[in-house]
């Protein structure tokens, strides 16, 4: 029987909280969007598909590489100017 009263006590203190969230339309368009997820997530489950690989870690070593090749290359060409600052004595 002590559960049925804090069953009760619990509902009590959810009414009001439920009332408000029916009445806010941005709080039942976030509860419909979460509820069609969930439901997406379950129907993906019993149909046994699995979630797509991440390819981030990928993408983001070519960047890297791509970044420093064209480091390599900005400081080679600096480098090898024979211009006033390449580090020869003017005559």
């Amino acid at each position: 029987m002590q559960a049925t009263k804090s069953m009760s006590k619990t509902a009590s203190r959810i009414q009001p909280i439920i009332e408000q969230l029916a009445e806010n339309e941005y709080a039942r368009e976030n509860i419909r969007k979460g509820a069609e997820g969930l439901r997406e997530g379950a129907r993906a489950i019993a149909d046994g598909r699995r979630h797509p690989k991440r390819h981030w870690p990928k993408r983001l070593a070519m960047v890297g590489a791509a970044g420093a090749a064209a480091a390599g290359v900005a400081l080679a060409a600096k480098g090898s100017g024979g211009g006033a600052g390449s580090g020869e004595a003017q005559r």
